[in-house]
């Protein structure tokens, strides 16, 4: 493409990029749509219980660590850019929202 030969047969080729970055736009927005489709939506509020997940990189070096979530923590507050303030023992902690896990009581 980038020099206007094809890579395998030694000819020419015509090659419209407007074209082809449509293609890949689409493409993406095709693939997004697809893996957006599995996945749950919540939203978190104050006074809700979370539970942390431990990241599986620091459960193989502490092999004490048995369980892959913390207790149940109370949400204090929550931002606008993915991260909430949990009540975590004597300290309040910031937390993305990507590390914790709504609990849901049996």
């Amino acid at each position: 493409m980038v020099f206007g030969h094809d890579i395998i047969f030694r000819q020419k080729v015509i090659v419209d990029g407007e074209l082809e970055k449509q293609r890949k736009i689409k493409f993406t927005k095709v693939n997004n749509k697809k893996e957006n489709s599995k996945r749950r939506e919540h939203e978190y509020k104050v006074g809700d219980l979370v539970l942390l997940v431990t990241p599986q990189y620091e459960r193989r070096k502490q092999p004490e660590i048995s369980s892959p979530t913390e207790r149940p923590y109370k949400i204090l507050r929550v931002f606008r850019n993915g991260v909430i303030s949990i009540q975590r023992g004597a300290y309040v902690d910031k937390v993305s929202i990507r590390r914790v896990r709504p609990y849901k009581r049996r």
